[in-house]
């Protein structure tokens, strides 16, 4: 095969062009997959901070009925 000193760089610069949009689409795929791991751990702490607080409530009220029928 032979080139002409200008196929290089046509070569060069498509290489190059190619290069920049792979890291365009990675770095979008990146960001989304980013994203969905952020709305993840939003809900499993949500979801945590709930089930705390509901065992801390079931708690205070078991509490509250060991103190009420002691006082009765």
């Amino acid at each position: 095969v032979f080139l002409k000193y200008y196929h290089a760089e046509q070569l060069t610069r498509m290489y190059s062009d190619m290069m920049k949009a792979i890291v365009s689409i990675q770095s979008y795929v990146r960001m989304k997959q980013a994203k969905i791991d952020l709305k993840k751990r939003k809900q499993k702490h949500q979801h945590e901070s709930l089930v705390k607080e509901l065992r801390q409530q079931k708690k205070f009220n078991e509490q509250h009925d060991l103190l009420q029928s002691s006082v009765s």
